[in-house]
């Protein structure tokens, strides 16, 4: 790890600005050593968003870089929806950051008590929370699809975002995947006839890496469930993770729906969350709860900054 912080990816669009300023308070008021955040956004959003991080007056380091310098294969996919180019973006920041393990973002986290980059990564390992319950059950069946692998563990859930990754991991499922495209070991029926035309558009295109081609054409899957699926089909998982008895964020006190006619917002009481030292560091008011944002702003401002620590 470069010194003694951790690097953080963000994948945002204007859009989710308003949203991202909270995370940014957030994230200078309790985050004692984290090193570059790096904003990812639209390549036609770049000018915008750089002012706007530009304009914002937090002991905070932000990097704003285009789309098309992490994922360059979006060229390949211009349809490709925003999900999976957020979950490429995330597993592709390995090769940009300056610490060995980093930490993903989306624009509705917070972090709620104070942090630091060894809390999030003891012992150069990046702590993995699962829960004993088959809630997305195909998500795992889709990356099988994906690796061609079966996954060891099922009827679980590993945490998603925030999470931390690690740069060596990645690195091998880089590898993996690209011996995977030079044999032409792609998925079965359609997903595979997707991997071939992609990499037939990608043929002697020195920009375009063999591994984002494979995965852009592999949609769908997710970024976890293949992240810890690899590593554990692999015996990999230890070398650069450890089963935590904690997650991360407070899935308890997390905001993950709206509710009916968007009463969940009246009885969200995240003050617990901001209370104390320890796990869980951050919380979640999900942006797909439609919830708006002046309004989680209205709950969140006062504990973040009132709270004794």
């Amino acid at each position: 790890m470069s010194g003694t912080s951790i690097d953080a990816v963000l994948p945002l669009t204007l859009k989710d600005w308003q949203r991202a300023e909270l995370l940014f308070e957030s994230l200078a008021h309790n985050f004692s050593d984290l090193g570059t955040v790096f904003i990812v956004c639209p390549d036609r959003q770049v000018e915008a968003i750089t002012q706007r991080a530009r304009d914002l007056t937090l002991a905070l380091t932000l990097r704003v870089l285009p789309e098309s310098t992490i994922v360059p294969e979006f060229a390949l996919t211009p349809k490709l929806g925003g999900w999976y180019r957020q979950q490429l973006i995330k597993l592709s920041m390995f090769e940009h950051v300056d610490s060995e393990l980093y930490l993903t973002l989306d624009a509705d986290i917070i972090c709620s008590r104070t942090v630091n980059a060894s809390d999030l990564s003891p012992n150069n390992l990046g702590p993995c929370f699962v829960i004993e319950q088959e809630l997305r059950r195909h998500w795992y069946e889709r990356v099988e699809r994906v690796l061609r692998v079966r996954a060891p563990r099922r009827g679980i859930l590993h945490n998603v975002t925030p999470a931390v990754l690690h740069c060596g991991a990645l690195l091998e499922l880089k590898q993996v995947l690209n011996d995977k495209s030079a044999r032409g070991e792609y998925s079965k029926g359609l997903r595979g006839l997707k991997q071939r035309w992609l990499a037939f558009k990608a043929r002697n295109r020195q920009e375009f890496a063999s591994w984002r081609v494979y995965l852009a054409g592999a949609t769908p899957w997710t970024e976890y469930a293949l992240y810890y699926t690899f590593l554990e089909a692999t015996g990999r998982f230890s070398k650069y993770h450890f089963y935590s008895a904690y997650s991360i964020y407070d899935i308890e006190r997390s905001l993950w729906d709206a509710g009916d006619k968007g009463a969940r917002l009246a009885t969200w009481d995240p003050t617990a969350a901001f209370i104390g030292a320890g796990p869980p560091w951050f919380v979640v008011a999900q942006s797909n709860t439609g919830i708006d944002i002046d309004a989680v702003r209205q709950k969140i401002e006062p504990l973040l900054h009132a709270i004794k620590r």
